[in-house]
C-alpha cells in the first residue's frame, strides 16, 4: 500500500511541478507579444493569399491564349455594332423613301413629301436651293411622358441646269405636301 501511496504522491508532484512550469513560460510571463506574434501570422498570411491571387491574376492577362480570346470577343462585338449601325442606315433609307419621293414628270420634277410623320403641318417642311441642289428638310419633336423625340429629314437633289428654281410651286394635297419644279 505504501507504494501506491508514493506513486500517487509521486505523480501528484509531477502534476505541480509542469504548473509551476507553464507560469515560468516566456509567453505566459509576455501575454502581449503573443498577441503580436498573432497579428503578424494572420497578417502574413493575407499578404500571402493577395501576394498568390495577383499572381495568378496577373499571369491569366499576360497569358496569350486569354489576350486572343479577349479581343476576339472584343472584334465580335465591333462586328455586331457595325451591323447594327448598317442596318439602322438601311431602314432609314427604306423610311426615308417613305418620306420623301422624287418623281420625273415630262415638263417638272415632283418631290411628295408625306406629312403624317411631320404633324400634317406643311410648316415643318422647308427647302433650300444653292446653285443646281436642291433641299428638302422637315422636321417634327413630340414630346412624350419620358422625354422628347426629334424626327428630322434632309434630302438634297441635284439637278441638271434645265430647271427653273424660280419658278417651284408648293400646294398640300391631304396628307402630302408637293413641291413642283418646272424644268426650263
Amino acid at each position: 500500500m505504501n507504494e501506491n501511496n508514493d506513486y500517487y504522491e509521486e505523480h501528484n508532484t509531477t502534476h505541480y511541478d509542469r504548473h509551476d512550469h507553464h507560469h515560468e513560460c516566456f509567453a505566459h510571463r509576455h501575454p502581449w507579444l503573443s498577441h503580436l506574434l498573432t497579428a503578424l501570422s494572420v497578417l502574413l498570411g493575407a499578404f500571402l493569399a493577395f501576394y498568390v491571387v495577383t499572381d495568378w491574376h496577373f499571369k491569366r492577362m499576360l497569358d496569350p491564349v486569354h489576350q486572343m480570346k479577349k479581343m476576339e470577343r472584343m472584334m465580335m462585338k465591333e462586328d455586331r455594332a457595325v451591323q447594327d449601325m448598317i442596318q439602322r442606315d438601311l431602314r432609314t433609307e427604306r423610311n426615308l423613301e417613305s418620306y420623301i419621293q422624287i418623281d420625273e414628270k415630262s415638263d417638272a420634277y415632283v418631290i411628295t413629301v408625306n406629312l403624317r410623320p411631320f404633324n400634317n403641318d406643311e410648316k415643318n417642311v422647308s427647302i433650300s436651293t444653292d446653285d443646281n441642289i436642291l433641299t428638302v428638310h422637315a422636321t417634327n419633336e413630340r414630346n412624350q411622358k419620358n422625354g422628347s423625340r426629334a424626327l428630322a429629314v434632309s434630302q438634297s437633289y441635284a439637278f441638271s441646269k434645265d430647271v427653273n428654281f424660280n419658278k417651284i410651286t408648293k400646294k398640300r394635297d391631304g396628307d402630302k405636301y408637293l413641291i413642283t419644279i418646272p424644268m426650263a
